[in-house]
């Protein structure tokens, strides 16, 4: 394997790792309760704080898990001193469930979308990558 082949495939498992955390983050409503930190930064980190918070205050959850597939990584810059990535995935959200205080399932639209392309900005640090931005685009199925 090539050093970009290398970085590639590392790329995409911390953004396996990010969304293992995600799931752990929303499960508790707290991004605390998961080691999201060590596999986001920037804005990535603090819309799932933001959006942990007012699960929190709302007193809801989420159950059950993400599938992520078909995540390649659509570019690598090795220009910079730090190695950036674009990364693109397909997300499928089917099993996730928002629960209420109650912990009983809220009933969603039937039409949400559950199966989508998500994107993502990476960085490679000294110790692992970090996702900076990550993206869904509900319009887009996969």
């Amino acid at each position: 394997m090539n050093p970009t082949e290398a970085a590639e495939a590392e790329a995409v498992k911390a953004y396996s790792g990010y969304w293992r955390e995600m799931e752990r983050a929303y499960a508790a409503a707290d991004v605390d309760a998961s080691k999201l930190k060590d596999y986001a930064s920037g804005v990535a980190l603090v819309k799932a704080q933001v959006e942990t918070e007012a699960m929190k205050k709302k007193g809801s959850t989420l159950s059950g898990g993400v599938t992520v597939t078909n995540s390649t990584v659509t570019q690598l810059d090795d220009s910079k001193k730090l190695l950036k990535a674009q990364l693109s995935s397909c997300l499928d959200v089917t099993k996730w469930v928002s629960l209420d205080k109650a912990g009983k399932p809220v009933a969603l639209p039937s039409t949400r979308v559950t199966k989508y392309v998500a994107t993502a900005t990476m960085e490679r640090w000294t110790d692992g990558w970090r996702v900076l931005t990550a993206q869904p685009h509900a319009d887009q199925p996969c």
